[in-house]
């Protein structure tokens, strides 16, 4: 990236401004991200360089960032008008983030979408993971298939060079995002240790796909089952010959996954997974704000646990 417009960046565009432990509310990113992009338009209309944008939200990392003007919709009565809603403050906490990140998402898109925008751009929608399981969100995962750390995620991409099928139900990750995006622009990506595949392309040669959370998780997914274990499990499956999926269609053994976690651990150690001259920067965060928002007060914790023993 030739910039990057942080936290501090929006904070001098408006100082005390509202913000949650993980920076500034998404209304605020998305007003600064449209004024980025009509400034990097005026530029490209004097040199004829295309320009890359990547904008992160952070209101619906849990446990959910609701600013001071976010609320859920509410009845007349002033019952809450979510289906999905239970009594738990922290619920309605990360539902109302949601629910106004939704909102700016919508008016982000009807400016990206003006007709002249629309024809020159190419854009995709995702997220850097599924959301996990946690305290703060535990009684919104209802889906007998949702695992604690994977899950499926969205992936909403508008092309104006090529005709796309409405669905591709090529199996992929967060990791084929940038091959696939490299692919419709007609540029071939240099190949390193995190290289995906275009999930329109090469991407359709792979059965599987595997997946690891730090040292908490593991995750294999064949054609037709799938599996998230912790990797003491791993291990212990590794040692005993048991198989990984239900229905024995381990395209890896528990052996190869144990393996390929050293690889990547040996990559990590040496400084060689990323393609980039360090690792660990400081992280502008609030704790003492994040830890009060994720932790339940003790009403909400007797609750939680009677529906959640």
């Amino acid at each position: 990236f030739d910039e990057v417009h942080d936290r501090d960046t929006l904070r001098a565009q408006w100082p005390g401004g509202a913000e949650g432990p993980w920076g500034p509310h998404d209304d605020r990113l998305m007003d600064y991200a449209m004024a980025q992009i009509l400034r990097l338009e005026a530029a490209r209309a004097e040199d004829n360089r295309p320009f890359l944008l990547v904008i992160m939200t952070v209101d619906t990392h849990d446990p959910g960032m609701a600013g001071p003007t976010c609320t859920l919709p509410r009845h007349a009565t002033g019952s809450v008008a979510v289906q999905d809603a239970d009594g738990l403050e922290s619920v309605h906490q990360l539902l109302a983030a949601y629910h106004c990140t939704d909102r700016e998402l919508g008016r982000f898109g009807r400016f990206v979408l003006q007709p002249e925008r629309a024809r020159r751009t190419l854009w995709a929608l995702t997220t850097d993971h599924a959301a996990f399981h946690t305290r703060a969100n535990r009684s919104l995962f209802r889906g007998s298939d949702e695992g604690w750390q994977f899950a499926p995620a969205a992936l909403l991409i508008h092309d104006p060079l090529h005709r796309l099928p409405k669905r591709i139900k090529t199996l992929g990750g967060t990791q084929d995002l940038a091959p696939t995006l490299l692919h419709l622009l007609g540029v071939e990506p240099a190949r390193h240790s995190l290289s995906g595949h275009s999930i329109l392309g090469g991407r359709r040669k792979f059965r599987a796909l595997v997946g690891r959370v730090g040292g908490r998780a593991v995750y294999l997914q064949s054609a037709t089952d799938r599996a998230e274990l912790t990797l003491v499990d791993l291990r212990r499956r590794c040692g005993s010959g048991a198989a990984v999926l239900r229905d024995r269609s381990d395209p890896l053994s528990a052996c190869d996954l144990v393996a390929w976690l050293k690889w990547q651990d040996g990559l990590w150690n040496a400084r060689r997974l990323f393609p980039a001259p360090w690792y660990r920067q400081p992280v502008d965060l609030n704790l003492r704000q994040l830890r009060q928002q994720v932790e339940l007060n003790p009403a909400e914790k007797a609750r939680h646990h009677r529906r959640h023993p």
